[in-house]
């Protein structure tokens, strides 16, 4: 079991035991990598005619909106 911070100044934290370490010369090469996409991403703005299934957009939709009406209820009691 992790042991948690007892510091009452200090947040709770437990270190995270599933992280990948990776050797310095592959992290350079990773980061570049993500630079040269976030890049790419950012320049380029491509809108498409091609339709989006409806239960793709219900995926990422719908559990925010199920969180903001539970919010919304919870503010009323």
């Amino acid at each position: 079991m992790p042991r948690l911070s007892s510091n009452p100044g200090k947040p709770l934290s437990v270190p995270l035991s599933s992280a990948l370490r990776y050797p310095k010369a592959q992290m350079c090469e990773r980061a570049e990598d993500l630079l040269a996409q976030l890049r790419r991403r950012k320049q380029i703005r491509v809108i498409s005619n091609e339709a989006v299934p409806m239960n793709m957009v219900e995926q990422c939709l719908v559990p925010h909106i199920r969180k903001r009406a539970l919010a919304s209820i919870a503010s009323f009691l």
